[in-house]
């Protein structure tokens, strides 16, 4: 009887391990899809300065060269606070996941 209790509650971690992976894979993703979209959105700002930079004189080049390098570290900052906020979230730890399961699984075996 211990033995079959044993390997069921192995079985329940091998099932909370498996959510708490894809949760974090969930998270991920998101994360590398917003990190996409502002990349993208740079890109348009930094093509579009570059043009304007190309077409202007001398003088507005100037300018426009500060602006792109201040908007270049302004995203560099976003960039770096969202990867560290990424990396902040993480899945739930197990023995609180093994609770909820093992607490709705209970109440099911009464």
């Amino acid at each position: 009887l211990a033995r079959e209790v044993k390997t069921f509650w192995l079985k329940i971690n091998k099932i909370v391990g498996y959510k708490q992976r894809l949760e974090m894979e969930e998270v991920q993703r998101k994360a590398m899809d917003r990190q996409l979209v502002f990349l993208v959105k740079q890109t348009e700002r930094y093509s579009g300065a570059l043009a304007a930079n190309l077409m202007s004189d001398e003088g507005a080049a100037a300018a426009e060269e500060q602006e792109l390098e201040a908007a270049m570290a302004d995203a560099n900052t976003q960039g770096r606070r969202r990867i560290k906020a990424t990396k902040r979230q993480g899945p739930r730890p197990a023995a609180q996941a093994a609770s909820d399961g093992g607490s709705a699984m209970d109440d099911e075996g009464e």
